[in-house]
């Protein structure tokens, strides 16, 4: 079935794209004529089980939209795309943004082989979680990495940007987090507790 499905993905991709791609290229065009300069284009397949007529239409979309105007930075994230290393260099894209919170290792890979023209964006916080970051560890990073090799443009964006951070006030005044071990512990940790002195209160009713 899966590879059924593959099958019928490729055929769409083939029959779908060329009626898309005028679209999007408009799209940036307009974009570029309003004053924007950088678009990202998420390509979260990339992570997956990609099919492969989805991996050859990289080139012939991106060239496409390579003249309209914008520089355009290829968002991927929840997981390692370091397979598709050379598939990203070759696109006449400026730069590409990787998931190093789910995938770290991918960063030696790209850090190695990434080309000093293009911008390697490294998401190093979690956008599910942004509070329970390890600030120190995310500035020393890539750091560390610019230290070892050439001097890729580096960023730290959160590597999901699309999830909403989750933080959980306390209105307990001088409360700990032993008050909350009532709750459930995978979901104590997904949560960044934070006393508040706001003062309680009492609301009157008539």
């Amino acid at each position: 079935m899966a590879g059924q499905e593959k099958e019928e993905f490729g055929c769409r991709v083939k029959t779908l794209l060329p009626k898309l791609l005028p679209a999007y290229a408009q799209l940036l065009r307009e974009l570029a004529a309003a004053g924007a300069d950088w678009v990202q284009i998420d390509e979260p397949i990339l992570a997956a089980d990609a099919p492969q007529a989805y991996l050859d239409a990289f080139a012939g979309v991106y060239q496409e939209l390579a003249n309209t105007g914008v520089r355009i930075i290829i968002g991927t994230y929840f997981a390692s795309v370091a397979e598709h290393l050379e598939l990203l260099k070759s696109l006449p894209v400026h730069g590409v943004h990787i998931d190093c919170v789910r995938a770290p290792e991918q960063l030696a890979v790209f850090a190695g082989g990434w080309p000093d023209n293009k911008v390697l964006s490294v998401g190093l916080i979690d956008g599910r979680n942004v509070w329970r970051a390890n600030l120190n560890k995310v500035i020393d990073t890539p750091q560390t990495r610019s230290r070892k090799n050439s001097p890729t443009t580096c960023g730290s964006p959160p590597a999901a940007r699309s999830c909403t951070a989750r933080r959980i006030w306390r209105l307990k005044k001088n409360s700990t987090p032993k008050s909350n071990r009532g709750w459930p512990l995978p979901r104590r940790n997904w949560l960044n507790w934070a006393p508040s002195n706001a003062p309680w209160k009492t609301a009157k009713t008539a």
